[in-house]
């Protein structure tokens, strides 16, 4: 397994995926929010629910890496961070958001063909509606954000 070191080459654009309203589903979002804020060695760009009506921005920039950050349920304890591949992504179904990844993966792979992709998965602990990022994630996303 690879670590983030080992995949922030070239240029990299971080995709965050995520319902905003859902609690840690959200975790996408508020990771493009803050590390806008914080990192100006990277892009960023909050696709919300549906990476595939945000094709068109992916595409026009000029990246080498493309990394999705997204709530993703692994059965570990919440706020558990792990990398997951482009095989990993399109042969199983890890996030909320599987169908999407997959197709987004396999269209930019057709217009980007050297593109690398990888996903931060990040277990949610509450997904409900109207609830905040739990204490747990939100410490793992500052610690991401640490280390990039």
């Amino acid at each position: 397994m690879k670590k983030i070191d080992d995949i922030l080459k070239g240029k990299v654009l971080f995709v965050g995926i995520g319902n905003e309203m859902r609690g840690d589903d959200g975790i996408g979002p508020f990771f493009v929010k803050k590390g806008r804020r914080l990192l100006d060695d990277y892009q960023f760009l909050n696709v919300k629910e549906t990476p595939e009506n945000y094709f068109d921005k992916m595409l026009e920039k000029d990246i080498d890496t493309l990394i999705f950050v997204d709530a993703v349920d692994f059965n570990s304890s919440p706020g558990t961070i792990k990398l997951f591949g482009k095989d990993q992504i399109v042969n199983s179904s890890i996030s909320t958001h599987n169908s999407s990844l997959k197709m987004s993966i396999n269209f930019l792979k057709q217009f980007k063909a050297n593109l690398r992709i990888f996903l931060i998965g990040i277990q949610p602990e509450n997904c409900q509606l109207n609830n905040n990022l739990s204490f747990n994630v939100k410490s793992s996303i500052d610690r991401l954000l640490d280390k990039l």
